[in-house]
């Protein structure tokens, strides 16, 4: 047994063309994973339904309902008008339904390839935070890796490119933007799960919601901190707005 919170993404990417899932025939497994863990007795769990958000659409149509569903998750690959436009919507559906938002997965493809200027890796970490910020994303997961070594991603025979390398270790550029916007972030806390809204500790997201500077509620920007909590070797970080004194950590070269 895993005695900590988890989040579990049922069928990620639901509305991928990849994936090939219907709509009615993803609801119901969803609902019924969900159903059979709670008749298990099992608590620990917070139900995340994770959009690919690669084009805007009916994201309802694969809704499992409001009972099934404890956060709502987008990926964050390319900064295209098209995807960006379909974030905003999926966003503003979570706003909607009273759920919280967290970005599931994230990379910025191709980052590592002499195509790529230092300006541009910096522009899509900037779109990175507006986007966490415009929305008062919960959870930030970055997968913080060189793809390019991963048969599972295998680099294009013509272009000769693939994901790249997303490493923020490895670029001076990054390392100094990344130290910067993170300053104020504090390792770990015993309020880490109840901060980012997970469910089980009872959590009130209208609450939370107080805590935010979306839209010029709450608190400003400069008075509200983000907690963060690094999975070890995943190369994942994971975000909250919260309240608490200011400590730093940084990414060293």
């Amino acid at each position: 047994l895993i005695h900590r919170p988890l989040y579990l993404r049922i069928g990620y990417e639901f509305d991928g063309a990849w994936n090939q899932y219907e709509p009615q025939k993803y609801q119901e497994p969803f609902r019924y994973i969900v159903d059979y863990l709670k008749a298990m007795g099992v608590d620990n769990v917070a139900y995340v339904w994770h959009s690919a958000a690669h084009q805007t659409m009916d994201f309802l149509q694969w809704y499992p309902g409001d009972d099934y569903v404890d956060f709502f998750a987008v990926s964050f690959f390319v900064t295209t008008p098209l995807e960006t436009q379909a974030r905003e919507a999926f966003a503003a559906l979570a706003v909607q339904k009273g759920k919280p938002l967290m970005i599931a997965e994230s990379t910025p493809r191709g980052l590592g390839y002499d195509t790529i200027s230092p300006t541009e890796r910096i522009a899509w970490f900037e779109k990175l935070f507006e986007f966490m910020d415009s929305h008062d994303v919960r959870i930030l997961s970055y997968i913080n890796t060189n793809w390019d070594q991963w048969p599972l991603f295998p680099v294009d025979p013509d272009t000769q490119m693939g994901w790249g390398d997303s490493q923020i270790q490895n670029y001076p550029e990054l390392i100094d933007f990344w130290n910067e916007h993170i300053i104020g972030l504090q390792l770990s806390s015993e309020e880490l799960y109840s901060l980012i809204c997970y469910q089980s500790v009872l959590c009130d997201f209208e609450i939370l919601q107080d805590r935010s500077w979306k839209g010029g509620r709450g608190l400003p920007r400069s008075e509200t901190h983000r907690l963060w909590d690094q999975v070890c070797s995943s190369g994942l970080l994971f975000f909250a707005p919260m309240r608490r004194r200011w400590c730093s950590s940084t990414v060293r070269s």
